[in-house]
């Protein structure tokens, strides 16, 4: 914020950017405004939740056993599980876009050298049980929006509801909202009821002499790495 000379601004986290999102508010509550919390982070990851991310690093970790080459069909099958935690094979042009970005990223970030730091952001970050504390959270001066989206097999709604009730009781102003029928990465197949959310939260908790006139459009910075992996930009999940 101090590099780009910004004072205060809405945060918005998804899945485990939620936790980021929420220590931001922990640690400086005067520079956000509020907080937008998609698919949130559970207090204690489900048991579930951990058995599937061991087992697509597993996987993954599998692929680099003979040094002198990558085994591809034990990265797509780790990429496959990692597609089915997001998505639960509810497949558009746009989330096989990001996909395949991901996986080429995944192969870029997570080689061999690299598998120890994997392990480490993917499996015991989510071992810490009891992840918030109230005490803490009561430092969190912002509205906050809890969305839980209904097929997220990662974290239920009951996982969503925990958190509310830990941030009620740290007396944060809280609401908890639903997106029907969309996994847990449900900003990438419903687009325009997560969009609506966000729209309406952000303008609820923005004085009005604050608000900017809006463009008539917006491009988006990753279009043309979209575009590059096969997302058609007229499709009707045109992000633009």
């Amino acid at each position: 914020q101090k590099s780009l000379k910004i004072s205060s601004c809405h945060v918005v986290g998804i899945s485990v950017g939620t936790s980021i999102a929420l220590q931001m508010a922990v640690l400086a509550p005067e520079k956000v405004l509020s907080l937008f919390l998609l698919s949130p982070s559970a207090p204690t990851e489900p048991v579930e939740s951990l058995e599937g991310r061991q087992e697509i690093y597993d996987c993954w970790e599998s692929a680099f056993q003979n040094g002198s080459s990558v085994d591809e069909c034990a990265t797509a099958d780790a990429m496959l599980g990692v597609v089915q935690l997001a998505y639960n094979n509810q497949e558009t042009i746009f989330n096989k876009a990001l996909s395949s970005i991901a996986s080429d990223a995944a192969l870029q970030n997570w080689s061999s050298k690299s598998l120890s730091t994997m392990h480490t952001v993917t499996i015991k970050f989510f071992q810490t049980e009891d992840q918030y504390i109230v005490s803490d959270l009561a430092r969190v001066r912002c509205p906050t929006l809890l969305v839980n989206c209904t097929e997220d097999i990662i974290y239920p709604r009951a996982t969503a509801e925990d958190l509310f009730e830990l941030l009620r009781q740290a007396k944060v102003d809280v609401e908890l909202s639903t997106i029907e029928g969309a996994p847990h990465f449900g900003n990438a197949t419903h687009i325009e009821e997560a969009n609506s959310l966000l729209y309406s939260f952000v303008l609820g908790n923005t004085p009005a002499k604050d608000l900017a006139p809006a463009p008539a459009r917006v491009k988006s910075p990753f279009l043309d790495e979209l575009v590059a992996h096969g997302f058609y930009e007229n499709d009707d999940s045109d992000t633009d």
